[in-house]
């Protein structure tokens, strides 16, 4: 098992990441996330790592279902890196005093060639391209939604001198099926639909 299938990290009841486990600071040293690294990491809210306003809603929704007690949160999502698309699992679960643990775990893995768009070591102009958090799709100037690898080729990425700077979100597929799940505390969970399916 590799670093990246375990990864987990915790936070307090004032959304503060108070643990990460060896598994997130390997992955993140491996990512160029230093920035992710304990212990500068320990002590930062939660909300500072994400920036998206409807990624910021679905974590609100999630916390508050967990908190509530009602169950677990479970779904699966992409998280890929240039050369690998990564179907993920997490789990979100309830402790003591309103703390809650995020744990991870890679359900699949498939390699491709590699993606310079996701390289994060790649230099980047001031534009900005959102890809969404939970799919691992781009959004087009005509607000359609495709797989990355199409982007770089309708956008004509393969021979630009800088590549635009990635910026997360939400896509509106993800955002509809994962709040309306998490809202209804009577609906069975997981939802039947997987976010991030691979390709295969």
């Amino acid at each position: 098992m590799s670093s990246d299938d375990r990864l987990s990290y915790a936070i307090d009841g004032s959304d503060r990441i108070v643990s990460v486990n060896n598994e997130w600071a390997a992955f993140a040293q491996s990512n160029a996330g230093t920035e992710l690294l304990p212990p500068g990491i320990l002590g930062t809210s939660l909300w500072t790592a994400i920036q998206d306003a409807s990624t910021r809603e679905l974590y609100r929704l999630i916390l508050r279902r967990v908190r509530a007690g009602t169950t677990d949160v479970v779904f699966q999502f992409r998280c890929d890196s240039p050369g690998h698309r990564r179907l993920l699992e997490m789990r979100v679960e309830s402790g003591a005093e309103e703390y809650v643990k995020f744990s991870t775990t890679t359900v699949a893995r498939e390699e491709r060639i590699a993606v310079p768009l996701l390289d994060a070591t790649q230099a980047r102009s001031d534009d900005l391209l959102t890809v969404c958090s939970w799919c691992m799709c781009v959004v087009l100037p005509d607000e359609t939604w495709v797989d990355v690898e199409q982007a770089v080729a309708k956008l004509e990425l393969f021979d630009a001198a800088q590549l635009p700077l990635v910026t997360h979100g939400m896509c509106p597929r993800c955002f509809d099926v994962m709040s309306s799940a998490i809202a209804d505390t009577n609906a069975a969970w997981p939802p039947d639909v997987i976010l991030g399916r691979l390709e295969t």
